[in-house]
């Protein structure tokens, strides 16, 4: 008999691993990040070296700026790296900082917080206030181009009409259209779209309202802000005044780029610490980076990997007063690069608690014919069949180890805790089993008290 049994209790376990569908789910790994306290590691490409400025470990409380949204325990509190461009020449500059011999591929996040710091007084801004921060994926390591790879720029006090700016190298470029996985649709509709001005479309006549502050969708997301009120009282007369709606200067902004270089995609995002909004800038694809866009004969990014960059740009010939207002900066902190895999989980584990047992039943039962693209679904749904079979054989395992246990042991026991819950070889049905608050896998529930004899019989489920 008891060779039998272990003879049933192998077969059922191999039926139940065979039948039972294996879970893929996204799995991530923090394979870079620097909070930009020293320079170590880290290597600065520019238009013009000689007419820029970066101040690693720059403690950016003595200008009123708060911590940065992605600090952690244990980091140097506020302090990160400060970027100056175009001192004294006057002319148009950009300084790229890339960390040293870098490169990623594959699917990947990569994030930054970033603040610009503009002069005023506002909303127009001052002399030479225009200019942009943003990073890029895909930079070329031995290059001299700053806006190397594909990149995303955007303005600090919103000035121009083209605020918010993808770049392929230093070519201005359109932005695909984000269609959102979860509903299928356009996310970035018209009345939301962040467009370019006519002269930057890959179609004439179907792009306009760039600028930030004609734009609705981002002026609801990122209201208009004042300096710090520190830098107010240090300088009264040029920090005054509260930026248009849509601009994104005096905040700090997470800059996530999520991307995927097999399929040549790289998703933008934004997100202000202050308003707490996210806005989904665009899409780059490997579709719509091009040198001429009249002909659309030549790309000019073949390929996102490559390295990170954290960018600072000036792009007109134009001056501010640095010496005695330095306020008109970039400021980046806390950057990371999060590996995205896909990581195979135990066969059957569908609540992903790393144990096989009938919870996986209800958790299957609830979720079944449901979508699998709701972000609180499965990641996958097993057939009926194959889920009932595997049922089958957990729930049959459990009942027999169970009945062997009760015909030997002199009382009923849970984990070494007494239940008296149940009267000896009182039913159980499958639909009971599954919700019993009181189990913790198939093999262990007992369903009779601690009185229970020797040879009481053997419960049944």
């Amino acid at each position: 008999m008891m060779k039998n049994r272990q003879s049933m209790l192998s077969l059922l376990a191999t039926l139940t691993l065979m039948s039972v569908s294996s879970l893929k789910v996204w799995g991530d790994t923090e394979v870079f990040r620097n909070e930009l306290s020293d320079s170590a590691g880290w290597s600065l490409v520019a238009d013009d070296i000689d007419d820029t400025k970066a101040v690693f470990g720059f403690d950016y409380s003595d200008l009123g700026i708060p911590e940065a949204p992605n600090s952690r325990e244990g980091d140097t509190g506020t302090s990160g790296l400060q970027v100056f461009v175009n001192l004294v020449d006057g002319k148009a500059n950009a300084l790229a900082a890339i960390p040293t011999g870098m490169s990623f591929s594959g699917k990947y996040v990569y994030q930054f917080d970033m603040w610009i710091n503009a002069p005023g007084p506002f909303p127009e801004g001052g002399s030479g206030s225009t200019q942009t921060g943003g990073g890029s994926i895909g930079f070329v390591n031995d290059t001299t181009n700053p806006l190397s790879g594909a990149g995303f720029n955007v303005t600090g006090e919103g000035g121009t009409g083209t605020d918010y700016r993808f770049y392929a190298h230093d070519e201005l470029q359109a932005f695909a259209t984000h269609i959102d996985p979860d509903t299928n649709v356009n996310d970035l509709y018209d009345e939301k779209m962040v467009y370019f001005d006519e002269a930057s479309c890959l179609v004439p006549g179907e792009c306009g309202g760039g600028n930030a502050d004609g734009n609705t969708y981002l002026e609801s997301a990122f209201p208009g802000l004042q300096a710090p009120e520190k830098q107010q009282t240090d300088y009264p007369l040029v920090q005054i005044g509260t930026t248009k709606d849509g601009a994104a200067a005096f905040q700090w902004m997470t800059v996530k780029f999520t991307v995927d270089t097999d399929a040549g995609t790289a998703f933008v995002q934004m997100t202000s610490d202050t308003s707490g909004n996210t806005v989904d800038i665009g899409t780059f694809t490997l579709n719509n980076t091009y040198v001429d866009r009249d002909t659309i004969d030549t790309k000019l990014v073949t390929t996102m990997e490559g390295n990170i960059s954290l960018l600072y740009r000036d792009p007109f010939d134009s001056l501010v007063l640095f010496d005695d207002i330095p306020v008109t900066f970039g400021l980046f902190d806390n950057v990371m690069v999060t590996q995205i895999e896909d990581v195979v989980e135990l066969p059957g584990d569908y609540n992903k608690n790393g144990t096989v047992d009938a919870a996986d039943y209800t958790t299957w039962k609830d979720n079944f014919g449901q979508s699998a693209q709701s972000a609180n679904s499965l990641a996958s749904v097993p057939e009926p069949a194959s889920m009932l079979v595997a049922t089958i054989g957990i729930l049959l395992i459990g009942a027999l180890r169970h009945r062997m246990y009760l015909r030997s042991g002199s009382k009923c026991v849970f984990y070494g805790e007494r239940l008296a819950s149940r009267g000896c070889g009182q039913m159980i049905s499958l639909s009971e089993y599954a919700r019993s608050a009181t189990r913790v896998n198939c093999i262990d529930l007992a369903l009779c008290d601690a009185r229970v004899a020797p040879d009481a019989p053997s419960v049944q489920l």
